[in-house]
């Protein structure tokens, strides 16, 4: 068994943030919409330095918005982008106040989806994750007090139904339209 070296907290999602880019951008290119929700920044004072005096200190907000908004096809989505070491998706992993987004972007109508794409095992693996199917097992192990086993966490056959690229968008419109009822297409749809 081949073991990679962990990375460190910081940049753990650098290589998913930049495939994402790529992909988003070849989305904006098709004639997409593709906007990323920049994280909220509190300002903590100013930096008493010689090299930039007066420089603002700043740290990321703890309750961010979902990374990405994206509208293609008669369709807007709402998407996160979460990145694991290991195989296994952590429900921990969404804040709940991500989860509450979510919720209220889902209950606009059939046309907002909302989803994760996991970056499993350094990215080797991908998954669309949507919301109208992982919200269900989020709201289940967040209330309760302590999660039986096997609760807080996807295993590999349980995400293996939704792995894609970081192409994302088409297996996540294939997956919608079996949710409606309008494609005969190769997803299985774990309900």
């Amino acid at each position: 068994v081949t073991r990679r070296p962990k990375s460190s907290h910081a940049n753990r999602g650098k290589v998913a943030e930049q495939a994402i880019e790529r992909i988003h951008a070849a989305y904006s290119a098709a004639g997409h919409y593709c906007q990323r929700n920049p994280t909220p920044y509190k300002v903590i004072g100013t930096a008493p330095t010689l090299a930039a005096p007066g420089a603002l200190r700043v740290v990321p907000e703890r309750d961010g918005p979902p990374d990405w908004l994206v509208v293609a096809r008669g369709r807007a989505w709402l998407l996160d982008v979460k990145s694991e070491e290991g195989m296994r998706f952590h429900l921990a992993g969404i804040p709940q106040h991500q989860a509450q987004s979510f919720d209220r972007w889902e209950q606009q109508g059939d046309t907002f989806r909302a989803g994760i794409l996991a970056s499993l095992d350094h990215g080797a693996v991908k998954a669309w994750l949507p919301w109208s199917w992982l919200g269900h097992r989020w709201w289940r192990w967040w209330a309760s007090e302590r999660a039986a086993v096997g609760t807080a966490s996807l295993s590999p056959d349980e995400v293996n139904p939704w792995r894609c690229s970081w192409d994302w968008l088409p297996v996540a419109e294939e997956m919608a339209m079996r949710e409606e009822g309008r494609s005969e297409g190769r997803w299985r749809i774990p309900f």
